[in-house]
């Protein structure tokens, strides 16, 4: 790996590409997701075996190989007029909240999810007419995948998480649009091998650090982890925080676990057509397995609001301490990355700080408390996995064939942000609608 590596200048920064040729093409997927960097990878054993760039990944040939009904498998949306997609992944319910949220600043309702449709209808729809689809790439076409043998060594299996029992198969994704769609600036909590097969594009890249800058979904909302509707890129970025780049058919781009991406298809008519192998990043199985959904295994059987949030309270103040984080600037970055003033006026709920509860521990039983500081010890410890400090159950972290990074803490501040939204909504019984006005005026 080493020995091939040389740097290339960009506008903003600068990207490993390692280059393969006249080198077989081999490479460890471990050593390149080692430093948990952006890298591009060129000749590698990918661009001969699948076959990039010769026109057999284009959508038109896609198009007439692939059967037609078996896009239902996948995910085809239609927008007009804007090139650049926000993606949605729950349906719409009848929860009266929860299709709020889905309709706020109305970017659902000019997008349109749609079935039975071709890929080279996707290339031929009208001049103000975009489509973009997605899904598993065995599912809608499995000729496709036929030739795409050997996608499984790009799927990584961290040994820190071998304790956690998870069976995770790992599944290309195959993703397809026709010219200059975008898909919105959005981050991903999985090592990410990205094949551009047919195409070119133009990718952005931000570092875990610039997530208190960036205008982020609640974790509760269906787009979460993407750029919100109508919000600026962030600005003023120091030069290790973003890079700009362009891969052409053949490249794969590893993406580290939370990097934030901004993906433009080039302007081509035959549209761009990648492949995606994602796999669990240590701190995203370390969140699931220890934080996510904690709080309802624990404490079911308190059904009282003001206990509940009492209970909150305690948690969020406890683990700050901690984790040696501020509440004042936790809470600063947590609200301006989140915009929650503007969401709840959006969603008609205004921001007003009733039912605050400014001396939480005093309303509660010391049977409670004894639990919630139980409870706190051991959250505190999965976060400090996540930072790289300890593992998981409060032992120490073993070696391991991927380092720590050095946006670690970045990361375990993003998925904090999370757990207390994910911590306020069971709180209020699943009631997200609250959650905005309740960390603006009682946090």
């Amino acid at each position: 790996f080493n020995p091939w590596k040389i740097k290339e200048n960009n506008a903003k920064n600068v990207v490993e590409v390692v280059d393969f040729v006249g080198k077989n093409g081999e490479f460890d997927p471990e050593s390149i997701v080692r430093n948990q960097v952006p890298v591009i990878l060129k000749n590698s054993w990918i661009s001969s075996q699948w076959q990039t760039g010769d026109g057999m990944w284009s959508l038109g040939n896609l198009g007439s190989t692939c059967p037609k009904e078996s896009l239902a498998e996948g995910f085809v949306y239609s927008q007009t007029d804007d090139p650049v997609f926000i993606m949605f992944r729950t349906q719409r319910s009848d929860n009266d909240n929860k299709r709020k949220l889905l309709t706020f600043h109305s970017e659902f309702d000019v997008v349109e999810k749609i079935s039975g449709i071709s890929l080279a209808e996707i290339i031929e729809s009208p001049s103000d007419v975009h489509r973009y689809f997605f899904g598993p790439a065995e599912a809608f076409c499995p000729t496709a995948v036929d030739k795409i043998q050997g996608f499984e060594r790009l799927f990584i299996r961290d040994r820190r998480a071998r304790d956690y029992q998870l069976d995770i198969k790992p599944t290309p994704t195959m993703w397809a649009s026709g010219p200059n769609v975008t898909a919105q600036l959005h981050y991903d909590p999985s090592h990410n091998f990205h094949t551009l097969l047919s195409g070119t594009k133009k990718i952005t890249l931000y570092s875990p650090s610039a997530w208190s800058q960036i205008a982020l979904y609640p974790s509760n909302h269906p787009a979460h982890r993407q750029l919100q509707h109508g919000a600026e890129l962030p600005q003023g970025l120091s030069a290790d925080e973003i890079i700009e780049i362009e891969i052409v058919a053949g490249d794969v781009l590893y993406i580290p676990p939370y990097w934030f991406h901004l993906i433009q298809a080039g302007p081509e008519e035959t549209g761009a057509v990648s492949m995606t192998v994602v796999s669990p990043s240590f701190q995203e199985q370390l969140f699931m397995r220890y934080v996510h959904s904690s709080l309802e295994e624990k404490f079911s059987w308190i059904k009282e609001n003001s206990t509940r949030l009492a209970v909150v309270s305690l948690v969020v103040s406890g683990i700050l301490h901690n984790l040696s984080k501020h509440p004042r600037d936790f809470l600063h970055n947590l609200i301006s990355s989140r915009r929650y003033a503007k969401m709840a006026n959006a969603i008609g709920e205004e921001v007003r700080g009733s039912n605050c509860n400014r001396e939480p521990q005093a309303s509660l039983s010391e049977y409670i408390v004894s639990k919630t500081n139980a409870y706190i010890q051991r959250v505190t410890a999965a976060f400090q996995g996540i930072q790289g400090r300890k593992k998981g159950k409060g032992k120490q972290e073993s070696k391991s064939t991927i380092e720590t990074n050095r946006w670690a803490d970045a990361i375990a501040e993003m998925l904090l942000a999370d757990f207390v939204e994910i911590i306020l909504t069971w709180a209020f019984h699943g009631n997200s609608i609250h959650v905005p006005g309740h960390i603006v005026s009682c946090l």
